[in-house]
């Protein structure tokens, strides 16, 4: 197992911690963990994975059980526009190199059945709540690449939330799913853990839609920084207490998580085909006005692990 340096220097990886907030060392010598700015752990559909690591300094360390192919597979997938009205149509275009077929999947029943062929384009009537639309290439004795693009369906008769009030934190930010997941629909991610940093006052909402999922999920915020996360899920971006049922808001520190459900399961339950948001910071929510943070520095991180529980 190799990781590269900013220089292309290849070296030996002696041992890479397991636990999220351990240093980490490269031929005998420890990289801590304030030097680590962020990382990603991703595993293909052939459970192949690769850990990035990228480093204060400029360092961008990868180490991967992949073997590159000598001319690998290659292939770009495109979607225009990215958000319609439902029922309208969005061009697909794809070409790919070196490989033997290209197959569809999720989306929905139109984009699933496409004969799509190695290369081409193709307009898609887009329903409501359609999943990640997804292709994969393949070839014998090759890896097989694939490639997603989500599409924002709106309902002219619904959408997202109104009369909002005011966040009950200073400052924030709102991203989509897709966005902050690299282009997956709900409740997918592109990868098992994904580095956030939040200025000590400030919150994040990550902005999905049920859908019509059916089912249990967890989120999990994992220590990097010190100082506990406050998550909550709500109808509002930056809510953690007003109209946040008890059990969709946690403290949290290593090893919690925060289940929820579409199906009854947990109290903290979502309907179907509604916006909610993933609210997440560092400041002491319970006394907002103080302006106080659990956060001890001007900005802290954390890793976001979002899972499906099998039932």
């Amino acid at each position: 197992m190799r990781v590269f340096n900013k220089f292309g220097v290849c070296l030996l990886v002696a041992g890479l911690a397991s636990a999220a907030n351990a240093d980490i060392i490269i031929d005998g010598q420890t990289l801590p963990i304030e030097d680590i700015d962020t990382y990603q752990v991703q595993v293909n559909a052939q459970g192949q994975y690769t850990i990035i690591i990228e480093t204060t300094d400029g360092w961008t360390l990868e180490e991967s059980n992949v073997v590159p192919d000598p001319d690998p597979i290659t292939l770009s997938l495109s979607a225009n526009p990215s958000s319609v009205n439902v029922g309208e149509s969005v061009e697909f275009t794809w070409s790919s190199t070196n490989a033997e077929t290209c197959t569809t999947s999720g989306g929905n029943a139109a984009w699933a059945a496409l004969d799509a062929g190695l290369s081409g384009s193709a307009n898609i009537t887009m329903t409501l709540n359609p999943s990640s639309f997804q292709m994969t290439c393949s070839a014998t004795g090759l890896n097989s690449v694939s490639r997603s693009r989500n599409i924002t369906v709106i309902d002219p008769n619904g959408g997202g939330p109104t009369n909002c009030p005011s966040p009950e934190v200073n400052s924030g930010e709102v991203i989509t799913w897709a966005d902050f997941w690299g282009g997956q629909a709900f409740p997918d991610q592109d990868t098992i853990e994904k580095s956030q940093r939040i200025d000590r006052n400030d919150y994040v909402a990550i902005e999905f839609n049920t859908g019509n999922f059916n089912g249990i999920g967890r989120f999990k915020t994992i220590q990097v920084s010190s100082g506990v996360r406050n998550v909550a899920l709500a109808a509002c971006p930056g809510m953690f207490t007003e109209d946040v049922p008890a059990a969709c808001f946690q403290e949290q520190s290593n090893g919690q998580g925060l289940l929820w459900s579409t199906d009854g399961t947990y109290e903290c339950n979502l309907n179907p085909n509604q916006t909610y948001y993933l609210n997440m910071t560092y400041v002491d929510v319970e006394d907002v006005t103080s302006g106080g943070s659990l956060c001890s520095r001007t900005s802290c991180r954390f890793n976001l692990n979002s899972a499906v529980v099998p039932q």
